[in-house]
């Protein structure tokens, strides 16, 4: 019993009082950073992974719309009138936008931010919120995204494409370039 305890007393008395044996030297660390970016891995990581939710919420978003677009526009039942959409329709896709980037920010703000939008990345760069870096990042997965997302909703519903978007009762171009950015502004 005593040679139990003198070799307890041994062992115990070469740890620090935290617990943790000292005898042990860590080797040295290799060096993170890329000398010539200043980037850590850890900022690599961090911007994949932003990446991957921008293009994930940014395709969930726009595929969402672009399919409930092309079934609104595809119904027969809804008639469209010459001088512009049927009110079911304009309702229908005004909602399907609206619920999708709802619920695609919802599953996605905690992982990137959620901005789905290379507009409300660039705002969000120049408000200091995100860096540079990361604006450019976002920028190419949401752009990918939509293509993606303006792909897969064409192949996956029958007949023409029809969620493409046009000026309507007789709206110049430069009047809807204006308004767009005006909503755009109020919007960001």
């Amino acid at each position: 019993m005593s040679n139990e305890s003198n070799d307890l007393e041994k062992n115990i008395s070469h740890l620090d009082p935290t617990g943790v044996d000292n005898a042990y030297i860590p080797p040295e660390q290799p060096e993170t950073k890329h000398s010539r970016f200043n980037i850590d891995r850890d900022t690599l990581r961090n911007h994949f992974i932003a990446a991957v939710g921008e293009f994930c919420g940014t395709f969930m978003f726009l595929w969402c719309a672009y399919v409930i677009c092309n079934v609104a526009n595809h119904d027969v039942a809804l008639t469209t009138e010459p001088e512009g959409s049927h009110p079911g329709q304009l309702i229908m896709i005004a909602l399907g936008f609206g619920f999708s980037v709802m619920f695609s920010i919802w599953c996605f703000a905690g992982v990137s931010g959620g901005a789905l939008n290379p507009a409300v990345s660039l705002s969000l760069c120049l408000a200091r919120a995100i860096s540079p870096a990361r604006c450019v990042v976002m920028w190419f997965s949401q752009i990918i995204a939509g293509m993606a997302a303006g792909g897969a909703a064409s192949a996956m519903t029958p007949g023409k494409v029809l969620f493409t978007n046009a000026l309507g009762l007789g709206c110049s171009r430069s009047r809807g370039c204006f308004w767009k950015c005006l909503v755009l502004l109020c919007c960001v």
